[in-house]
């Protein structure tokens, strides 16, 4: 068994700080039964959760304790009046309404209301995000820094609604682009977290849509189109792939040009293959009602 530090964070919306109880659970090297991730809840094979986390004393009211259980950072910014960004717990789950999850809100880009699913930067310590497909559908990582918040979460998220995307890209000579998709859903764990993308807008140029209709792969589950190979472990890291890919945000950070191909932190139609991008977000929210897309192809199919 495998010791692993979770965190319970609470965040005042007037005040930029953060209250974290930490706890220790154990987890079994390859069993989906039980969690290691960011969560403030480990997942038993029974579907049932641990109760919600308690604040610590002597700090502000947290969002964990107030009376509402918000369902996303939109939910939190429209509803609960909250401007600044930062570690919220919200309630995305349609069949689990009780479990709480850790997400980070962006509430300045782009009007706001934003739950960040990926970021990846370049921190002194990196993040290791080659890993294990149960990794990635439970998440992983610092909520403030580098992480996945984990394909389930995702998928209970995108479940809610109709959601977009938003992919924010910068280059380490300060450049930046970014890429928008009117719609962004992903299947849930008995559909290998299928991906449904449409609607491309932005600067960085559609590496994206190339994925629609792929499962998502990782190192030990190759669920691709590449035949007996593996893009994961070909391209070092975990994604929706084709075969193999337009883009590889979970790949090898390798800080800029590269001379190996295709297996760093690549969006093809920006800066191509050979270039490792600094930073990367990924973040999703429901779409405004004058925005939901009205043809029925546009729609989710949801697997729940």
């Amino acid at each position: 068994m495998t010791a692993v530090m979770t965190m319970t964070i609470c965040v005042d919306p007037g005040d930029t700080n953060t209250t974290a109880a930490d706890d220790t659970s154990t987890t079994a090297a390859d069993d989906i039964s039980t969690t290691a991730t960011n969560d403030t809840s480990t997942t038993a094979a029974d579907d049932t959760f641990p109760r919600e986390p308690t604040p610590s004393p002597g700090k502000c009211q947290p969002l964990c304790c107030l009376d509402r259980r918000y369902r996303n950072c939109l939910d939190l910014q429209t509803t609960g009046g909250v401007a600044v960004s930062g570690v919220y717990i919200v309630y995305p789950y349609n069949t689990s309404p009780e479990r709480p999850v850790n997400v980070w809100c962006d509430m300045t880009t782009d009007g706001g209301g934003w739950t960040v699913i990926q970021r990846r930067d370049d921190y002194p310590l990196q993040e290791n995000f080659y890993r294990r497909w149960i990794e990635y559908a439970l998440g992983f990582g610092d909520l403030q820094r580098e992480h996945w918040l984990g394909l389930d979460h995702i998928h209970a998220l995108t479940d809610q609604t109709v959601y977009e995307l938003r992919v924010d890209l910068a280059d380490f000579s300060g450049n930046r682009r970014s890429a928008k998709y009117s719609l962004f859903y992903v299947h849930n764990r008995d559909a290998f977290y299928l991906l449904e993308v449409d609607g491309y807008s932005g600067t960085a140029g559609d590496s994206l849509s190339p994925h629609n209709g792929r499962k998502f792969s990782a190192r030990d589950k190759d669920l691709d189109g590449y035949g007996a190979a593996s893009c994961a472990q070909r391209y070092s890291g975990a994604w929706w792939y084709a075969a193999c890919h337009a883009s590889n945000l979970n790949g090898k950070y390798l800080a800029g040009n590269h001379t190996s191909y295709a297996d760093g932190v690549n969006w093809r139609t920006w800066l191509g293959y050979h270039y490792s991008l600094k930073k990367t977000v990924m973040m999703i929210r429901p779409v405004r009602p004058s925005r939901v897309p009205s043809t029925p192809s546009s729609q989710p199919t949801s697997t729940t």
